[in-house]
């Protein structure tokens, strides 16, 4: 036998016993998933989105989804370092996103 080899069942003085990992001890199965309420999804050829329709084959609502758009802030300022005579331009840019 190797040096540090054990035999099936043997615990080692040297080693402790086998702790499974905390993240295995929190794990749970996952829930039920919902039906869905189309029976298939295919390609709108005119606008190149995807549209869900029931089993009868009409298009149905599949519920909206969030988009936005980006808004751009420039601020500009010319201060010199002694406040009183302009200096070079100071350009700052804050982003933010709103509902389309």
């Amino acid at each position: 036998m190797k040096h540090g080899a054990r035999r099936p069942g043997e615990e080692s003085a040297l080693a402790p016993a086998a702790v499974p990992p905390w993240g295995l001890t929190r794990m749970r199965p996952f829930p039920a998933a919902a039906p869905v309420c189309y029976a298939r999804i295919e390609l709108d050829p005119e606008t190149q989105t995807a549209r869900c329709l029931d089993a009868a084959g009409q298009v149905i609502e599949a519920g909206k989804h969030g988009t936005n758009v980006r808004q751009d802030t420039h601020t500009e300022t010319h201060a010199g370092p002694d406040g009183a005579n302009p200096g070079s331009p100071r350009t700052d840019t804050s982003v933010d996103y709103g509902p389309d």
